[in-house]
């Protein structure tokens, strides 16, 4: 049977997240039969693990999360998930706000 892939209703419609901050995005439910492989993405390119980016996958679920978030990070995430049967995908938009910088010196006259 083809994939399907449920993403949590928390994100499901965007996630905004502060400068600095971690972006994590859930699929909680990835099905099919045989299970299918999944893959996180943006822009058309996979992510990997690294430093700052770590994805958890178990047979059924993958959550992909991005430390130090900037406004680079801003935009669709893609989670594809492929079985011999077919091809799903779901996206999520993320937004990543600037963080304010410090207050300036405040005059009093």
């Amino acid at each position: 049977e083809a994939p399907t892939i449920v993403i949590d209703p928390t994100v499901k419609d965007g996630l905004t997240v502060k400068a600095g901050d971690t972006i994590v995005i859930a699929a909680t439910s990835i099905l099919g039969k045989p299970p299918p492989q999944s893959a996180w993405s943006k822009a058309g390119k996979d992510f990997r693990p690294s430093d700052i980016v770590q994805i958890d996958t178990t047979p059924t679920s993958s959550t992909l999360s991005v430390k130090y978030a900037t406004r680079k990070d801003s935009g669709e995430y893609t989670i594809t998930a492929t079985n011999p049967f077919g091809t799903k995908e779901e996206h999520v938009h993320v937004k990543v706000l600037d963080v304010p910088g410090p207050p300036g010196p405040i005059e009093i006259s």
